[in-house]
């Protein structure tokens, strides 16, 4: 949902993480998360 993506999103932040989308027409969406392995 939104709000999910949202949370995410700002968790990504602190964590200094990144999240890559890819969505295919019939296909779905793919949602890929970077967490820094250095926590």
């Amino acid at each position: 949902t939104g709000l999910g993506l949202h949370i995410i999103r700002r968790y990504l932040d602190i964590l200094n993480g990144d999240i890559e989308i890819e969505s295919t027409l019939n296909k779905g969406t793919r949602f890929y998360l970077s967490i820094p392995d250095h926590l």
